[in-house]
């Protein structure tokens, strides 16, 4: 996963877009939810990754056109990255739950009490994605990204 901060301006495209595993695993379900933290933390818009998968023409566009991707992984089998490149993306985060210490095992439902603290270090990781804030009083000498309007 790069720390690096990328353009931080919206200007119609989301922020940040997140998509995740949900696969058939408690880790699976782990990313599902921690990617509905993030984006209900208003830091972006969640995606489609199996709209990527199957190479539906507008949610690859949609994923082109977003400032940053995140894609969170349940395990070391990495579906989610894999299908972001098979879309033809290639610059984005990865992060994989269980490099988090979660062991992976077939319970659907195991580990929920874990969701809020691996939110927090996935967020943690991607630091440099603050919560979407909305500007206002910009002057015409310095309108700020998107003419002050995000």
């Amino acid at each position: 996963m790069t720390e690096k901060p990328r353009n931080v301006c919206t200007c119609g495209s989301p922020k940040l877009m997140v998509y995740s595993c949900s696969g058939a695993s408690n880790v699976g379900q782990l990313a599902n939810d921690i990617a509905i933290n993030i984006v209900e933390s208003g830091r972006g818009s969640m995606g489609c990754l199996v709209g990527l998968g199957a190479l539906v023409s507008t949610m690859v566009q949609n994923a082109k056109a977003a400032n940053n991707i995140l894609v969170i992984d349940g395990c070391a089998v990495k579906c989610g990255r894999k299908t972001l490149e098979h879309a033809g993306l290639t610059d984005f985060d990865n992060v994989v739950i269980t490099d988090m210490g979660v062991k992976k095992t077939y319970d659907l439902k195991g580990d929920r009490g874990r969701v809020s603290d691996l939110t927090n270090k996935v967020i943690a990781k991607i630091a440099w994605v603050k919560p979407l804030t909305i500007r206002d009083g910009s002057t015409e000498e310095d309108p700020g990204c998107c003419g002050g309007k995000v």
